[in-house]
């Protein structure tokens, strides 16, 4: 028997399948699954999902549930099936399956941490970049399903109030400051609710972007900008003597390069002459102190007629004066000095640490 619906289900009329074998219209891929089902013995109802063939050769999705018919000695004789067309929600619920897979391989591919959390702060979504900024934090990653205020580690405590505030449907930027690693990194949180069908907050997600080297750029061009301005501002001074602006000028510049020495020498002969310096390192060095030309990072800058950075691991064919090496300089960069046209000499800077290429800012300030 088959009821007069399956007309519209299927297209079929009733006589055209009765007698026949209904796995035959199956799915060949549901059809194995589901000739194992009657032999199993069971005599529960069990709902079903599977494909048939349509009379126009499309299949559709049915759900089943299928009752054992038993005669007089309890033994099944027959089963009653009743089904369903369920073919809009299968094909929302691989709508939702492709479009979790796209999310999923937004949120893994972005070098942005992202997490969610439930209103019980419980995690229901992390991304490696999270996972990993965790574990360099407190030495473990955390799992989805873990209370994010039970971190071992105090500042991820400081967001509980901007969970809170996202909870009652705010949604906001924050900036935040992490030790980590023996550094400090910085980065911009942005708090967003996550709303059910009802539009009640349900939860929380944060997207957090590192702006660790936004706010390092900003801090040098700040800093370099203030430092051009006093620098006019010396170099302008009419009331000061040539000598005094020279060594007011040295001393700004080493200040704001994070170096310990600045030279500016000039060229006599084959020795370099120093006109003026600014020191903050043990040595002998003074005005209108001589060092040999050759070998020094003053020939260098005339060879090569441009601004050149060394520090102690990029140029070993680079050989300082005796005066040098005893200062013990592991950084040094400067620039060839003309004077109306000519060559004069070179400004020279250096420091005892290893120091960040400060190419560009130099050349903000030297030339």
């Amino acid at each position: 028997y088959i009821s007069k619906s399956v007309k519209d289900l299927l297209g079929y009329d009733q006589e055209d399948l009765i007698g026949k074998n209904p796995y035959d219209y199956m799915h060949p891929d549901d059809a194995q699954r589901l000739r194992e089902y009657p032999q199993t013995g069971s005599l529960e109802e069990k709902g079903e999902e599977y494909r048939l063939k349509g009379k126009s050769g499309k299949y559709v999705w049915f759900e089943s549930y299928t009752k054992p018919i038993l005669d007089v000695a309890g033994n099944v004789e027959s089963f009653q099936t009743s089904s369903r067309d369920i073919s809009d929600r299968k094909e929302a619920e691989q709508l939702l399956e492709r479009n979790r897979n796209s999310i999923e391989a937004i949120i893994e591919n972005t070098d942005a941490a992202i997490w969610s959390i439930d209103t019980s702060y419980h995690y229901k979504i992390i991304n490696k970049v999270y996972a990993d900024l965790v574990r360099a934090v407190t030495g473990k990653p955390p799992s989805v399903g873990d209370n994010c205020l039970e971190l071992n580690n105090p500042q991820f405590k400081t967001l509980t109030p901007y969970y809170e505030k996202t909870l009652k449907g705010e949604n906001f930027e924050k900036e935040f400051r992490l030790k980590i690693e023996g550094g400090t990194r910085y980065y911009k949180n942005y708090f967003n609710p996550i709303k059910d069908l009802n539009d009640q907050v349900v939860g929380v997600s944060v997207y957090a972007r590192d702006i660790t080297e936004e706010k390092n750029v900003k801090k040098r061009t700040d800093r370099y900008g203030d430092g051009l301005k006093l620098l006019n501002s010396i170099s302008s001074n009419n009331y000061l003597s040539t000598e005094t602006r020279l060594k007011k000028s040295l001393e700004l510049a080493c200040f704001f390069f994070g170096m310990k020495l600045g030279v500016l020498s000039e060229i006599v002969d084959d020795e370099i002459v120093i006109r003026a310096i600014h020191s903050e390192v043990k040595d002998d060095l003074g005005k209108d102190t001589r060092l040999p030309l050759k070998g020094s990072i003053t020939k260098m800058l005339i060879d090569k007629k441009e601004l050149i950075y060394l520090d102690s691991s990029n140029d070993s064919t680079f050989i300082p004066s005796d005066e040098l090496q005893k200062i013990g300089l592991k950084t040094l960069f400067g620039v060839p000095l003309y004077v109306h046209g000519e060559l004069y000499g070179a400004l020279t800077f250096g420091a005892k640490t290893k120091k960040q290429n400060n190419s560009a800012c130099s050349v903000l300030f030297l030339h």
